[in-house]
């Protein structure tokens, strides 16, 4: 069973190298859904393991109480600690009653991590397994990281159609040569985020534009425009928040918030152009396309060919959905 497989391997810290995310048990569960088998599934993992030096999981540095808990929210090195926390949380409740306390905690700050703790969880909640789901919201913990929007500013925000505010944003000269100070997507989120014309740029979506329909459409059509490798984690954290969505108290307004985060993100790529994209003429269907994406040893290829076929659901056509699968398997 998936679960075995993904708990042989889940002794491994939250991240690796500098700062990176340990993508292995999203991969793995990826990998299955799409029809891998155990032997490829082991062979994935001690490949990832091996390749990315993942660091064994350390003891916890201090114990995390209902009382300071929200105080080591986004502290590093605070994983292990929280998964001693989440764990007891679990022992004497059922799965659903947990994430619907947590999930709204640990909302406001879904970005952290670029957007990996929410998306770990997501496939946690998909497998259904406490010992994982204890884990991915350890990591979200740890990743925690608020970018609010000051209340003064959120009234006077201009409402216009998403994708015209984004091809708007990719014509700010001032942040397509923004010189960012910080590493990783994260490191230049923060960057764009304490720059005060953040806030004058950037629009507020309306209500009718708020649906898991909607924005699934959005962000299948501006990953296709972009490519960009920031853009893919704003299209599985969307379908992220689709899945998580039975345990979030005000849907709506977690994806108004999405949507500034989103704006925030694409900034933080140098406003990458926008440009035409030309599909393949010939679209195979799912199983030949999963049978390709399963050779592949890239977590994200795995984890974006994953979400655009369950995202495909909430759509009248797959084929966008599918040609892009397609186009990504083979690389």
């Amino acid at each position: 069973m998936i679960v075995d497989v993904i708990n042989k391997y889940n002794d491994r810290e939250s991240l690796y190298g500098n700062k990176l995310t340990n993508h292995l048990n999203m991969a793995l569960y990826a990998l299955y859904k799409m029809g891998a088998d155990d032997v490829r599934l082991n062979q994935f993992a001690k490949g990832y393991i091996s390749r990315s030096k993942l660091p064994p999981l350390l003891p916890p540095d201090m114990k995390i109480s209902r009382e300071n808990f929200s105080e080591h929210l986004g502290r590093d090195g605070s994983y292990s600690s929280y998964i001693l926390y989440f764990e007891n949380e679990f022992k004497d409740k059922n799965i659903e009653d947990v994430l619907k306390k947590y999930v709204n905690i640990l909302l406001p700050g879904e970005a952290g991590g670029a957007f990996h703790g929410i998306i770990r969880l997501a496939y946690a909640y998909e497998l259904n397994d406490k010992n994982e789901l204890a884990r991915a919201l350890a990591y979200f913990a740890e990743a925690y990281k608020e970018f609010s929007l000051p209340e003064e500013l959120q009234n006077s925000m201009k409402i216009i159609d998403p994708i015209v505010a984004i091809s708007q944003l990719s014509k700010n000269s001032y942040f397509r040569n923004f010189e960012f100070r910080r590493p990783l997507i994260i490191g230049r989120m923060e960057d764009i985020y304490e720059d005060p014309q953040f806030f004058k740029i950037i629009s507020e979506i309306a209500d009718d534009y708020c649906t898991s329909e909607y924005f699934s459409e959005l962000l299948l059509k501006l990953y296709s425009l972009t490519g960009d490798f920031t853009i893919l984690h704003g299209f599985t954290s969307t379908h992220a928040l689709c899945v998580l969505s039975p345990f979030i108290n005000d849907y709506k307004s977690i994806l108004k918030q999405h949507w500034s985060l989103l704006q925030l993100a694409y900034l933080s790529t140098n406003c990458t152009p926008i440009s035409d994209y030309a599909a393949a003429e010939k679209i195979n269907g799912w199983p030949k396309i999963f049978i390709e994406a399963c050779k592949s040893s890239d977590v994200h290829t795995l984890k974006l060919v994953y979400s655009l076929h369950e995202q495909s659901s909430l759509s009248e056509d797959d084929l966008l959905y599918r040609s892009i699968a397609q186009e990504k398997s083979r690389e």
